[in-house]
């Protein structure tokens, strides 16, 4: 409810409805539901107290308090049906009862039903008292939802052959579906299909031609063939098929799929309470079509079937029934919060025109795969609202108080003008809600509250410290005073969201107001010993905050079935319900068993970890190692409050919200919102926790919101971009990387190529969040997923996106994971990389070479040594020793990997060299056998003709056989003297190298050698013409001195602070890539 103490309402804030006009007809039904009931009647020890409606009572169970104070827990939930003539006639009577009356008020029904739902109405008779209460009345309505067109535009080429689309209405208890629309039909298989019935039909009259000429006499009558049959529905669906606008040639590929509906709009009629409707949202669902009739014995299928009867187009009579198979292809919500936004028309109805105002994203799984545009109308009857701003009182609805009685004398000027800016805003509110304005009247107020909003927002991100943002104060009555302020703001705020969520800036208030430091435990917590004075105000303050928190708990919770909120308002939902995880023990205990399934799957990943260690989620607090006093709320502040009057009324509504079922079963499905969740914990902890390193395994419910979130994620088949968000603030206690890796890689199949693409993007993101890697991490294990995908897979990408893992994370690693997996690249896969048949495989290898082994590597003393000399000084240099230091120099061990490292790429760079020459030699050896075959041929044809002439001439074969000798003499000399190779030994590059260069190249690689060399030359051209241009960039930024500096002290480690090139590996190159 509101504050109700303050300043007296002057005859401005009162306001009398009963004047208005009558603008709704007939009978109208309210629910009518009753809650929140307090009553104060000093010397009344106990009673009980009764509404009556007119059509309905409602008595409450007796109540005693010594004190005067009741206070009623059990709601009433009723309806009504009146006209509204009749409403402005009858009265609400309110009567206290002990043994008979000894109190009442009354109130009319219709100032109840158009007012706002909080009331505070004195009693009078024998006892005089006040009662407070919320009475909410939503009046039951018909809406009609209709569709005038929808556009949707998907990333994809259409893949199947027919689609519809539906709609459906979601509250936040029960979901509306409308019938299907008519189907559309994709045009390139329309397309297909004209062209395959062309083909049938031409290659029908050429048989029937052939048969014509065979037998002249008889005819034959024609007979409808199954082929014409099929075409025959198929027109019948093609005839049903909306009309497209602005359609692409049906060859090209099609990703467009529209309905423009004229006199067929797609209708869905409800009936519900108002307050159900406006909190509602549309989902827009698009459907695939498989129609088969042979699966209408198969009762496995588990997609949603329906029977549809679709008419021959050629006989009237008959029904065809087809079973048709419903695939989701995507999916959007459009949110109906403010909805009269686009009221266009008021007269006797309402009429809602719901337009895109750009192109809304449409998703499926999580995943974005497309956009859509659309045109919905709504139309509603004029219906009675109530409003959330103000209190219901005998002399009419006034306006809240103000905030906070006395902040005058606080030492604080920052706090002083946060009230009166609220001020300000409430008195906008009031108007806007309450008076009667025209359109110029109500603008000009609504510009004001936005105003109002950006002050009051400026207001609270001001902080008088640096971490966390508060105010210094000059005694605890200030700190007090200011706690109060805010508790009250944000109070109101929350009550005012149906008024003020259209404003940006409503949000930005809110979000700043629970961050406020004043509001943290360290404040609000009963840590010290105070003066009586101020230990009642302290517990007043503290009563207040407490009941903030489980009002706006419920308030979360209801709202957290909301489709489609607007991204700040799912933000802000997500954090109250982190504040709510950590600021109510008893929430957070239903929460972490709520997420806790017993059908979870077994995590073997954890083994070894300290996720071994089982949470009871009941008793959280006390299981963990160290109860952090930053999170101990129970402890230090819900204890000192718990025999308290308004204590106990607060923990019998928490009470009732915790045995509430409507909202578990979203906690327990882990949605998408547990994903937002998880990453909104982190960073809440992160906040909290201004330190270095985070005490993780301490903070309450750590390891059950792991192990679930973990658990969830291996169950994913594709991971929402939502759940990628959450790992990567997981992500900030870098011991879970090990855990992750080895998750993902035992969840991938290796021979699904999307597995493999999403499993390394998520692994880059992950990595991407480290600037270190951490201590145990497994990297045998990393090693064996990265050696299985690029020796076993023959799948381009998914080589091509193991290598772009590789170079992106490669700075990360240590200096011996580096030498570990240079060893694995340059000995048992480099030529499988670099001599691959996808130019992307190639390239991106070419780029690791480069750019990461070469540009970090790159030393110059190289050329004087061999591996076995390097690996015998590295040995010699990290012999085991009894007496260690951290602070031992390890610069020359580290150094003599880099230089093993590099001397790697330049063995296989001399291999390179010895690949061209053998080349070379091949295909001297292909020139020299083709024309070796050449000239036997011409041996053996003259030799036939010599025989031939030695019949016809034999007394010349003597003669002959000295001049052929001496021919073929001659002819030997020329081709030894033509066809020797004039090899030059050309200089091995680095020959200084021990080892033998021996080239391990199959057939199908060979064909790729000249063109893969000519793409590293390019590659190694672009990469000397960057490394000189940083360096340029680098000179720039030193002035003559400095530089000469820098070349004495960093000459030799400079380059390694450039920025290297990023890679595009889902960008296809190869034109037989693989998909």
């Amino acid at each position: 409810m509101g504050i109700c103490q303050g300043r007296a309402k002057t005859q401005e804030d009162q306001v009398h409805k009963l004047n208005q006009p009558i603008t709704t007809s007939g009978e109208l039904q309210i629910k009518v539901l009753l809650k929140n009931i307090t009553l104060k009647m000093s010397g009344v020890r106990q009673c009980s107290i009764q509404f009556d409606f007119g059509q309905c009572k409602y008595t409450s169970p007796v109540h005693i308090d010594n004190n005067g104070d009741h206070y009623w827990r059990a709601s009433f939930d009723g309806i009504l049906k009146m006209t509204e003539q009749l409403m402005r006639e009858s009265q609400m009577k309110i009567s206290v009862m002990d043994t008979q009356v000894i109190g009442s008020a009354t109130i009319n029904l219709f100032e109840a039903a158009v007012g706002p739902f909080h009331f505070q109405l004195p009693i009078r008779g024998q006892h005089t008292g006040s009662v407070t209460f919320d009475l909410k009345m939503n009046q039951i309505v018909q809406a009609t939802l209709q569709s005038k067109y929808i556009i949707w535009e998907l990333n994809q080429s259409l893949s199947d052959v027919r689609y519809n689309y539906n709609l459906r209405l979601v509250t936040s208890q029960f979901s509306f579906i409308s019938e299907h629309s008519t189907t559309f039909v994709n045009p390139n298989y329309r397309k297909q299909n004209e062209k395959q019935r062309s083909i049938m039909s031409s290659s029908r009259k050429s048989i029937l031609d052939q048969d014509a000429l065979r037998d002249s006499i008889i005819s034959l009558p024609k007979t409808p063939s199954s082929s014409q049959i099929f075409n025959h529905s198929l027109d019948s669906i093609i005839a049903a098929t909306p009309q497209n606008k602005g359609q692409v040639p049906a060859s090209q590929p099609y990703h467009r799929i529209e309905w423009d509906h004229s006199g067929d709009e797609l209708t869905l009629i409800v009936e519900l309470p108002i307050s159900e409707f406006q909190g509602s949202a549309i989902q827009l669902c698009l459907w695939s079509i498989s129609s088969n009739k042979s699966s209408m014995g198969n009762n496995k299928s588990t997609n949603k079937t329906t029977i549809k009867k679709t008419q021959n187009k050629h006989d009237s009579e008959y029904m065809d029934l087809e079973i048709q198979d419903h695939h989701l292809v995507a999916e959007t919500y459009i949110n109906l919060q403010h909805l009269e936004n686009n009221l266009v028309a008021d007269l006797g109805a309402k009429f809602i025109v719901i337009n895109s105002q750009q192109a809304k994203s449409i998703w499926y799984h999580g995943v974005e795969v497309g956009k859509i545009d659309y045109e919905i109308n709504v139309k509603l009857p004029n219906y009675l609202q109530q409003s959330s701003f103000g209190v219901q009182t005998d002399k009419g609805i006034v306006s809240t108080a103000s905030v906070v009685g006395n902040v005058e004398n606080i030492s604080v000027t920052e706090i002083k003008m946060i009230q009166i800016e609220f001020q300000k805003l409430s008195s906008s509110i009031f108007k806007i809600e309450h008076k009667t304005l025209n359109v110029e009247d109500k603008l000009k107020v609504r510009q004001d509250m936005d105003q109002q909003l950006n002050k009051l927002a400026q207001l609270l991100g001001q902080s008088h410290g640096t971490n966390i943002k508060t105010f210094q104060y000059k005694s605890e009555d200030d700190l007090m005073k200011a706690q109060q302020l805010l508790i009250q703001l944000s109070i109101h705020l929350v009550d005012y969201s149906k008024t003020l969520a259209s404003f940006n800036s409503y949000f930005e208030c809110l979000n700043l107001v629970l961050n406020r430091g004043e509001l943290m435990l360290q404040q609000l917590g009963f840590f010290k010993a105070l003066g009586k004075k101020q230990s009642e105000f302290k517990t007043e303050v503290g009563l207040e905050y407490q009941s903030f928190l489980v009002n706006t708990l419920r308030f979360t919770l209801q709202k957290l079935n909301q489709k489609d909120p607007s991204q700040q308002a799912r933000q802000l939902f997500i954090k109250f319900l982190v504040i709510s995880y950590f600021r109510i023990p008893e929430f957070r205990a239903k929460f972490l068993e709520l997420i806790t399934k017993a059908d979870d799957p077994q995590l073997l990943e954890l083994r070894g970890t300290e996720f071994i260690q089982e949470d009871d989620p009941t008793n959280i607090d006390k299981s963990t190692k160290t109860n952090i006093q930053i999170f101990d709320w129970q402890n230090y502040f819900h204890t000192y409050l718990s025999d308290k009057s308004k204590g106990i009324q607060n923990q019998s509504a928490l009470n009732q919200i915790l045995d509430d079922e409507s909202w578990k079963e979203h906690i327990r499905h882990r949605s998408i919102n547990f994903s937002f969740f998880v990453e909104e914990w982190a960073k809440y902890v992160r906040n909290i926790l201004q330190v270095k390193i985070l005490p993780w395994q301490d903070i309450p419910g750590y390891r059950i919101l792991v192990k679930s979130f973990m658990c969830e994620l291996k169950q994913q088949e594709s991971v929402p971009d939502a759940m990628k968000m959450a790992l990567k603030s997981l992500l900030q206690n870098q011991n879970l990387l090990g855990i992750v890796v080895s998750l993902l890689f035992n969840k991938t199949n290796l021979y699904n190529a999307e597995q493999v693409i999403e499993t390394f993007e998520i692994l880059d993101a992950c990595f991407a969040t480290l600037t270190t890697m951490p201590a145990q991490f497994d990297y045998p294990f990393f090693l064996k997923g990265i050696k299985q995908i690029i020796m076993d897979s023959e799948h381009a990408i998914n080589i091509a996106k193991c290598v772009w893992l590789i170079y992106n994370i490669y700075p990360l690693f240590p200096i011996d994971f580096k030498k570990d997996i240079c060893e694995f690249l340059f000995e048992k896969a480099v030529f499988k990389l670099f001599l691959h048949w996808s130019r992307t495989v190639r390239l991106v290898f070419h780029y690791f070479l480069l750019y990461r082994v070469s540009h970090q590597h790159k030393t110059s003393k190289v050329g004087g040594l061999d591996e076995e000399q390097i690996i015998q000084q590295y040995t010699l240099i990290n012999r085991p020793k009894k007496n260690q230091s951290y602070f031992e120099n390890r610069q020359p061990q580290q150094q003599l990997i880099s230089d093993y490292i590099y001397m790697k790429y330049l063995r296989f760079l001399s291999k390179l060299e010895q690949a061209k020459i053998n080349e070379n030699q091949r295909e001297y050896q292909q020139d020299h056998q083709s024309y070796y075959k050449k000239l036997v041929h011409k041996k053996l044809r003259r030799e036939q003709e010599l025989k031939h002439k030695e019949q016809e001439e034999p007394k010349m074969m003597e003669q002959l056989k000295l001049e052929r000798m001496a021919s073929e003499q001659d002819e030997s000399l020329q081709k030894q003297n033509q066809l020797k190779p004039v090899i030059v030994p050309r200089p091995v590059m680095h020959k200084k190298l021990s080892y033998k260069h021996e080239v391990e190249i199959d057939e199908m690689q060979q064909q790729y050698l000249r063109l893969s060399i000519r793409e590293f030359e390019e590659q190694l051209k672009n990469y000397n013409n960057w490394r000189q241009q940083n360096l340029k960039k680098m000179i720039g930024k030193y002035n003559e001195e400095g530089m000469r500096l820098l070349i004495i002290v960093d000459k030799h480690t400079i380059h390694l602070s450039f920025e290297v090139p990023k890679v595009d590996v889902l960008r296809r190159i190869d034109e037989k890539e693989g998909a």
